[in-house]
């Protein structure tokens, strides 16, 4: 206890700290194997989930603005929409009900269309009461944002749209 940080101010010796077990550079350990492997997994896979997602924002989906006349109701436009989303629900695909549905407003959206979270193919249709066009959007999550296969479940639900409408939505 030579050393000048070894004695306190009022020049009384300061007594020597407990050494602890493993503590020093040749007691540190090189690392455990199994807390290793547990670390690179889970940023293995972290990175492969972010990988798959497509980064941030990026979920798959489609859009497309139809014509539709002026003339043509937004309750008709609609039950045509939800009638196709039932339909394709009932074949086993994985469209889920309609959730929100506002006829004065023209809205309509299915599968909780804005939350980021879900899977299964979810539609968006506006259209401000008579407007002559309609925007269609389209959103077509898997497990990671995998694409459920978005531009042919648009055009799918478009040429419903068109069919049940009598040809008017173009």
């Amino acid at each position: 206890m030579d050393r000048p940080e070894d004695t306190l101010a009022s020049g009384a010796e300061m007594p020597p700290l407990p050494r602890r077990r493993g503590s020093g550079a040749a007691a540190m350990p090189r690392g455990r194997p199994a807390l290793r492997c547990a670390c690179a997994a889970v940023l293995l896979g972290l990175a492969t989930g972010c990988a798959l997602s497509g980064g941030p924002g990026g979920l798959p989906g489609a859009a497309r603005v139809l014509a539709v006349p002026a003339d043509l109701p937004n309750p008709r436009l609609f039950d045509c929409a939800a009638a196709g989303v039932a339909r394709r629900a009932e074949a086993g695909g994985p469209w889920p009900p309609v959730t929100l549905r506002d006829d004065a407003a023209g809205l309509l959206e299915s599968g909780h269309f804005a939350e980021r979270n879900r899977s299964g193919l979810r539609v968006r249709i506006e259209r401000p009461p008579g407007a002559a066009q309609a925007r269609v959007a389209l959103r077509a999550s898997g497990a990671y944002h995998a694409d459920l296969g978005a531009e042919p479940a648009l055009a799918d639900f478009t040429a419903w749209l068109q069919a049940c409408t009598g040809g008017a939505v173009r």
